[in-house]
């Protein structure tokens, strides 16, 4: 009896002693990989003349490309365009070393809209056929994404419409009322350009070079860019370049923020040129009568602006001054961009 009671008790401790190994790390097998979830960015961009904070409250121009607003939605994935145009790329996770290509989406949607200079309404003078017309364009839009800290390749498609559904009229009613800049409603958006749904293709090529200290940091870099875009909406071939000056630059697109200085701070600079062979805006609709004006077929502009990123925080501020778009237009005019973004940043966990 005793000899049975004691292999029963061996028999447990071995049992026991054999779980409590199968629980402990075998230093001959490597450690499961640590599950990584890859950063993502939202980004906010308003474009208006009212922030044209060089000039006063009440003489800022409330007129031609007046309001431009764009919520965008960047994450690490590659759908049926991934395997379709970089095949041999993976979604970008955010531990990629620099150098290396990876792939995001990016989902935006967004509203821009043109209107003439208020003291120049539809039907308050002789001659207003002969100014923009009123005209908005809402959409929403996906884009492809093949980037590294030094290019960034994209192939984008917009989808939306132009005419009384955008959405143009509500939209700067509800600006001027918010702003407190100005007081007078507009008057003519029933002469806008009329309904037709829109379908816009695009793509570009940006390229980065940097010049760094001994020590390693970036404090300049220049980005030339070239792309078009194909639609019903717009029609046009561009070229350009960026350029920053600051302290800890890095990469405008970049996802992998290891490595990354917690500020950074720059004054930017810009010159891009259009070659525009349609204008929905300007050209009015594909079919039907509708207004119009001449468009000008070569179109330039400059940019200045400065910029901060704090962390996962950008902002960033740049006024826009764009050459003649029409014969009939003004020389020139500016409106002025108000950018931020928030970046959250790859989580490395078990």
């Amino acid at each position: 009896m005793i000899g049975r009671r004691l292999w029963t008790i061996a028999a447990v401790v071995v049992m026991a002693a054999g779980r409590l190994a199968a629980q402990q790390p075998n230093p001959q097998q490597p450690a499961p990989p640590p599950h990584v979830a890859p950063p993502w960015r939202m980004s906010i961009r308003a474009d208006n003349d009212a922030f044209n904070f060089w000039r006063g409250i009440h003489d800022r121009p409330d007129k031609e490309y007046t309001n431009g607003d764009e919520v965008t939605v960047e994450v690490s994935a590659a759908p049926w365009w991934g395997r379709r145009f970089a095949s041999q790329l993976e979604p970008c996770k955010g531990t990629e070393p620099s150098g290396t290509r990876c792939l995001t989406t990016a989902l935006s949607l967004g509203q821009d809209m043109y209107t003439p200079k208020p003291s120049r309404e539809p039907r308050e003078t002789t001659d207003w056929q002969d100014d923009r017309p009123y005209a908005a364009w809402l959409y929403a839009s996906g884009e492809a994404r093949v980037l590294s800290e030094e290019s960034m390749r994209t192939v984008s498609l917009a989808l939306g419409v132009v005419g009384p559904p955008a959405l143009g009229e509500l939209a700067q009613r509800t600006a001027h009322r918010l702003s407190g800049v100005y007081d007078q409603d507009p008057i003519g958006w029933d002469t806008q350009v009329g309904f037709e749904p829109g379908i816009m293709l695009s793509a570009r090529s940006v390229r980065r070079f940097v010049g760094r200290l001994p020590s390693g940091r970036a404090v300049v870099d220049f980005t030339p860019q070239i792309g078009g875009s194909f639609g019903n909406v717009l029609t046009e071939a561009e070229g350009g370049f960026q350029l920053r000056a600051g302290t800890n630059l890095s990469s405008p697109w970049w996802t992998n923020g290891t490595g990354r200085a917690p500020v950074e701070l720059y004054a930017l600079g810009g010159v891009r040129g259009e070659a525009v062979a349609h204008n929905i805006t300007l050209d009015g609709n594909t079919s039907g009568t509708t207004r119009r004006v001449d468009r000008v077929p070569l179109v330039g502009e400059y940019s200045v602006g400065v910029g901060g990123r704090f962390g996962g925080f950008l902002a960033e501020w740049r006024a826009v001054t764009r050459s003649r778009e029409y014969t009939t237009g003004p020389m020139e005019h500016a409106y002025s961009t108000l950018f931020a973004s928030y970046e959250v940043p790859v989580h490395l966990g078990r």
